[in-house]
């Protein structure tokens, strides 16, 4: 459990900084669960498979796509505009 604890500090602490550091701007930051993000395709929704870490592919086409990438397209259309 303390390395849980340890190796999640920095990321912990980060979120803190860019909670207070929006708060001062006026900024609304919204937490989402990132459940499933990076292995639901952006196109189509169904569930893909990693190939690696990093990457990600789907039966609908897309393949060889950057897992992160792929993450932040499925949360990018509820959190943008």
């Amino acid at each position: 459990k303390m390395n849980w604890i340890l190796s999640n500090w920095s990321f912990f602490q980060s979120q803190g900084f860019i909670q207070y550091k929006a708060e001062r701007k006026g900024i609304v930051v919204d937490r989402v669960k990132p459940n499933y993000t990076s292995q639901i395709c952006h196109r189509c929704g169904q569930l893909g498979s990693r190939l690696s870490q990093g990457c990600f592919s789907c039966h609908c086409g897309l393949s060889s796509y950057s897992a992160d990438l792929n993450a932040a397209r499925n949360l990018a259309p509820s959190h943008v505009g």
